[in-house]
């Protein structure tokens, strides 16, 4: 039996262009962005104008290109207003789980072994063997001669 074959999306996260590199979010942004310093240029005169409108033009098109670490920067900048507005204070508690806490209370408890102590010659043995990467055996009573 032969499991059915999908077609598994790709690129998902790449935005429908309109026209060239811009997408649609981008071409509302700049436009809502022209718009605001149109009215700025009906509404004030031409040195409030520039004072006004020029840094909202600037900012909206910084709105719609620039992104920060593959992130946008209207969402760097609500998180960072988010980050400001929230508590500097962060207190851990800890949450209990109902199913782990059953587990834990079903989990067999299990005897403790008691520690063996190992006396001096057995560790001197272990440690020849060790250095010597095993070529004298310490079972043999020659255990001072290499094994051939």
């Amino acid at each position: 039996m032969s499991l059915p074959q999908f077609v598994v999306p790709q690129f998902v996260d790449i935005k429908p262009k309109i026209f060239g590199p811009v997408d649609l979010r981008q071409f509302v942004t700049v436009l809502v962005g022209i718009l605001l310093t149109f009215i700025l240029y009906k509404i004030f005169a031409l040195p409030i104008f520039i004072i006004l409108g020029l840094p909202t033009l600037l900012f909206s098109i910084a709105i719609a290109f620039i992104k920060i670490n593959e992130a946008p920067l209207y969402l760097v900048i609500l998180n960072v207003l988010e980050t400001l507005r929230g508590s500097q204070l962060y207190i851990w508690t800890r949450e209990t789980n109902e199913i782990a806490s059953k587990l834990v209370s079903e989990k067999k408890t299990e005897s403790v072994v008691p520690r063996q102590t190992v006396n001096e010659a057995r560790l001197r043995d272990l440690a020849l063997i060790i250095d010597t990467g095993g070529a004298y055996d310490n079972n043999s009573p020659e255990w001072l001669e290499p094994v051939s």
